[in-house]
């Protein structure tokens, strides 16, 4: 059986649910064969502020090194998948990640700074992270 079919559809509405509030979309636009580039625009920078909006929902570290070479919304579903498997190996990051999807699976969670992609600036904190990524002082 392909991946893609027994995936659990929530992964899926979650990274379609935080593609929109960063680009803009309404979520129904954003299918799985999408390009992350020339379909949405989005470039690797996006990539990393997606994986620290996607950090900030789950309390865990994202493998950002996992987000080269994706080019569709499939392949970051896919690479978000593996990290939630990971995560929910752990009991404990399991417990909270369950309570949180019951939680908020019925609304989005706010934007981390309000603003929209392309209209917003980079947060200082956002900045000194993607800083600490790349050991840049």
């Amino acid at each position: 059986m392909h991946a893609e079919v027994v995936m659990r559809e929530d992964t899926f509405d979650i990274v379609r649910r935080e593609l929109s509030s960063h680009i803009g979309w309404a979520p129904a636009e954003i299918g799985r064969e999408r390009r992350l580039d020339r379909d949405l625009g989005l470039d690797p920078l996006d990539l990393v502020l997606l994986a620290l909006r996607l950090e900030d929902r789950e309390g865990a570290e994202f493998p950002v090194a996992e987000l080269a070479g994706i080019r569709t919304v499939g392949d970051l579903v896919a690479v978000v998948h593996t990290w939630f498997f990971a995560l929910d190996q752990q009991p404990a990051v399991a417990r909270e990640r369950s309570a949180r999807l019951t939680d908020t699976f019925g609304a989005p969670p706010p934007p981390a700074s309000g603003i929209r992609l392309c209209s917003r600036p980079i947060t200082q904190d956002e900045m000194s992270r993607v800083q600490a990524r790349e050991g840049q002082p």
